[in-house]
């Protein structure tokens, strides 16, 4: 984490070009081998660079150069392969340079190592029922979006999220059962 002063001082920076193209250059060139050399010695997994390489389907040589900062050749298939050997996910995408700044300003060692899909307790059996809701939801959500006049004010009767039987997450389309949901 970074404190206010240092966060000032990096908006200021920021104010010239150079400066946000270094600082992007910067976060993903050393952010990312910091997170993968974070990931493979932690205790959840505590892995050997040859140990890791086996899992993602590489040489150790290579795990070694993803590790370090000065490389900056990480290609989105070897991240890919690395997410896998994890088991974490992993999201690429453009951001506004407000949210890189917030990000980066709490940042800390907890969040450069995601629990892997095994650990993680949302996807455990006793949150299943939230996880449901919370991708029904999220769907929901979307289909107000598409029909912005359209009067949901009937919301809570179309989906009563504590009576979900089933959620299941097919081809990317989320198909859902539900009790006593009015339609």
């Amino acid at each position: 984490m970074i404190t206010n002063r240092e966060k000032k001082a990096l908006i200021k920076r920021l104010q010239n070009k150079k400066h946000r193209d270094a600082f992007v250059s910067a976060i993903i060139d050393q952010t990312i081998p910091f997170q993968i050399r974070a990931m493979r010695l932690s205790k959840e997994r505590n892995w050997t660079q040859k140990e890791l390489a086996r899992r993602a389907s590489m040489k150790q040589e290579r795990i070694s150069m993803c590790e370090n900062p000065n490389y900056g050749k990480l290609s989105l298939s070897t991240l890919k392969q690395l997410a896998s050997a994890f088991d974490v996910g992993l999201i690429v995408r453009f951001v506004p340079f407000s949210d890189l700044v917030e990000i980066e300003s709490n940042i800390d060692t907890g969040s450069l190592n995601p629990t892997s899909f095994d650990n993680d307790d949302y996807f455990k059996e006793k949150d299943a029922k939230g996880a449901a809701a919370s991708l029904l939801h999220e769907q929901y959500s979307e289909e107000i979006v598409r029909q912005p006049n359209t009067d949901f004010s009937d919301v809570k009767t179309k989906f009563n999220f504590e009576q979900i039987k089933s959620v299941d997450y097919i081809r990317g389309d989320i198909h859902e059962t539900a009790v006593g949901a009015s339609g």
